[in-house]
């Protein structure tokens, strides 16, 4: 098994807010760092939706599309 230092390791994704509806905007924070202290580049998509860059490297915006089919959630990567 690799040991930590070399690689990267995401600590955290934080959701704000945790629970997002149709129309709304949640903010995605990526809690990461690389095993040997290098800088890290960061790349997020989702299924549905649209994800907007913001001045952080690591906070995104995604914006919830104003319909998804029911019972089905919707998957960041």
């Amino acid at each position: 098994m690799p040991k930590t230092k070399d690689r990267v390791v995401i600590d955290a994704i934080v959701v704000d807010p945790p629970i997002v509806y149709p129309g709304e905007t949640a903010t995605i924070t990526i809690v990461a760092h690389d095993g040997r202290g290098g800088p890290l580049n960061y790349e997020v998509s989702a299924s549905e939706g649209t994800i907007e860059p913001t001045d952080e490297p690591n906070v995104f915006l995604w914006h919830v599309p104003e319909t998804i089919t029911p019972g089905r959630g919707v998957p960041i990567h």
